[in-house]
């Protein structure tokens, strides 16, 4: 055991430097990091324990009750390190879901097992005792922590194996247990020659060294940087989200006046010069495209930060199409293009899904290719394959156009990304049309493909699962086209889908057919309103001018106020109106809030309709739940305050 002092002193500085270290490196509190923190600071008060019983065998010899009082001490510590030790090697075998599962009744074991070990290390009967060949320790105490220590060993072997063989955790966690193994090896053979020596702690020592720099510890630094990092790109997001946001509105407000006056303008074809009118033609195209921008950077921000719903409602199919198509006509001008439109007549009338965004993905779709295309045609066609209540739509749009060079088809549902930028400089557009269409038809189960050839043309199939609400189909298909005297075509059969039988010919630049036209009002109706009065409730002037032009221009007597304080005022002063017509985003008293003071007032029951540019997705439901009849957004349409207004057609 003498020959041990050097070494055994050499190990307390080893240890207590690991100790230093450790304390002061800032970590993460994992099982492993807290076993090992036991197990080096165990192992310090072991080697201080081993390293007193030299001078105090030398004073008292091997009889004294001090000496073997210490080494009782020292044996419980083995017997203790053993059990620490094997609870290590259990956390770094298991999975850590599995280690948290199990912890409690893991620990419950670890310290039954601690218990027992002290017990019979503290009262089973040892001696020290001296001969030639040094000092050693004998007695059914040593020879019960040789029997702990070696099952400890063998069953912390055994995990190790598993964990490595199942790949549960790396082989290199597993160098501390293989390098103390071989050291106790080491240290049995030599005590066993020698008893003068004594290593079992210092190969303890050693081992908890090489576990030092095998624990999965990431500098906690980093990890701090990477959560302020986080968090101000979160702030950075919301900030972001918050600002197109308001931008939308702040634009939209401006936009509501030109397209307001535009639109009346246009409506007074007989009173104001045809370059007028003209030009007011021109305006309105222009406010719908920067409305379309908005409402593309709207929807990507709402994808990436992933409030986007799919909301489902029962709609008629083939006439929302066929006005979509009649819509996107519009934009081809004067460009040489034939638009054809076919729509299977075996798809039921009534389907139920997301109407919103279906026809925002075939309306990216139809305007690219318009776009895009500079003569030609433009083919669209929807099949559809019945089964069950499912209806899977198969959507194609085909165009002659520029298409698409096979290296760029990879980049294009990219965010933002705009292809040959030095031909297609002059197209508008933000990039995020077909980003946005892609996100929209994988949140709805379907899939989008794209064929294209590099100056003839593209092709872009999107299959779309849809309910069946109500199945009204003819046994025909409908075939609209544009300014073109050739014969229909019969579609190709499509595998999976049906054939197209039969086709009925329609010019898209005919009169639309009054079962076909959005809600509106009938002659009857808009004499109707001659006799009906509405406030307009707004905090700008502009806003109020449009509302009053359009609203007077359909028989209705307007009221204003400028803001919700003035429309209570009124209300409460004896006002009587058949509706009011709510700004939203007012300074002082916002439209929610003025709603709710208005229900305040006696008998008050006068349908609200909000009045706002917050005109993203889910804004009806948001508004229509706050209490409201139904919403206006800004920039409205004659058509879209037609059909709100229709509420004062029905009888009470």
């Amino acid at each position: 055991m003498s020959y041990s002092v050097g070494v055994i002193a050499l190990s307390i500085f080893y240890s207590f430097f690991l100790n230093c270290v450790f304390r002061y490196k800032t970590r993460i509190d994992t099982p492993e990091e807290k076993t090992f923190y036991n197990l080096v600071t165990i192992n310090f008060f072991g080697l201080i324990l081993e390293c007193s019983l030299f001078p105090l065998i030398t004073r008292y010899g091997t009889m004294h009750i001090l000496p073997n009082a210490i080494y009782k001490l020292y044996m419980a510590y083995l017997a203790v390190f053993c059990i620490m030790f094997f609870d290590y090697n259990m956390t770094i075998s298991m999975s850590e879901e599995y280690y948290k599962k199990h912890s409690k009744l893991i620990h419950t074991v670890i310290y039954i097992l601690m218990f027992i070990t002290l017990l019979l290390s503290l009262t089973l009967p040892s001696s020290l005792r001296m001969s030639e060949a040094g000092i050693f320790a004998d007695g059914p105490a040593c020879n019960t922590l040789y029997l702990i220590s070696g099952v400890a060993i063998t069953m912390c072997i055994l995990s190790a194996l598993r964990a490595i063989i199942t790949k549960k955790a790396k082989a290199r966690n597993f160098i501390p247990l293989f390098v103390m193994l071989g050291g106790f090896i080491v240290a049995l053979v030599i005590q066993s020659i020698d008893h003068r020596w004594t290593l079992m702690t210092v190969t303890e020592t050693f081992g908890l060294l090489a576990m030092f720099f095998t624990i999965e510890n990431p500098d906690i630094k980093i990890i701090d940087q990477l959560n302020i990092a986080k968090n101000e790109a979160e702030k950075a997001n919301k900030a972001k989200s918050d600002f197109l946001s308001s931008m939308s509105h702040e634009i939209r407000t401006p936009l509501n006046a030109i397209v307001g006056f535009s639109e009346d303008i246009q409506s007074r074809s007989d009173e104001v010069p045809y370059v007028v009118k003209n030009d007011a033609d021109y305006i309105v195209e222009a406010s719908t495209t920067l409305l379309e921008i908005i409402g593309n950077i709207l929807d990507i921000n709402k994808i990436e930060s992933s409030k986007m719903e799919i909301v489902e409602i029962p709609y008629d199919f083939k006439k929302e199409i066929t006005g979509l198509a009649r819509s996107n006509s519009v934009r081809i001008g004067e460009k040489p293009i034939e638009f054809n439109v076919s729509l299977d007549s075996s798809i039921p009338d009534m389907l139920y899904g997301d109407q919103v965004h279906v026809k925002e993905i075939i309306n990216n779709l139809l305007s690219n290719a318009i776009k895009y295309t500079d003569e030609g045609q433009v083919n669209f066609t929807v099949t559809g394959d019945t089964r069950g209540t499912t209806c899977n739509l198969e959507i194609t749009v085909e165009d002659t156009g520029r298409g698409i060079k096979k290296e760029s088809i990879d980049k294009l549902f990219n965010k933002f990304e705009r292809l040959d930028v030095e031909i297609n400089s002059t197209i508008e557009g933000t990039g995020l049309g077909l980003a946005i269409t892609k996100s929209l038809v994988e949140m709805m189960n379907g899939t989008i493909s794209v064929e294209s050839e590099y100056g003839k043309g593209s092709k872009f199939t999107v299959r779309l699962p849809q309910k069946v609400y109500e199945d009204n189909s003819k046994g025909q298909t409908i075939v609209l086209n544009g300014p073109s005297s050739e014969k229909p075509k019969e579609t190709p059969n499509m595998e999976g889908l049906p054939a197209v039988s039969t086709m009925e010919k329609v010019d898209l630049s005919a009169p639309v057919d009054e079962k076909d036209k959005p809600m509106n009002f009938s002659e009857k109706s808009l004499e109707d309103l001659t006799r009906k009065t509405i406030l307009v409730v707004d905090d700008n002037m502009l806003n109020i001018k449009v509302a009053e032009r359009t609203l007077t221009n359909m028989g209705l007597i307007v009221s204003s106020a400028r803001s919700g304080q003035e429309a209570i005022e009124k209300i409460q002063n004896g006002e009587k109106y058949d509706l009011v017509l709510l700004d939203i985003m007012m300074p002082e008293m916002g439209g929610e809030e003025t709603l709710k003071k208005l229900k305040q007032i006696p008998g008050y029951d006068i349908p609200t309709i909000a009045f706002t540019a917050d005109a993203v997705s889910g804004a009806a439901d948001k508004y229509i739940e706050e209490g409201f009849l139904s919403y206006v957004p800004k920039p409205f349409t004659k058509e879209q305050m037609q059909e709100a207004l229709s509420y004062l057609n029905k009888d009470k």
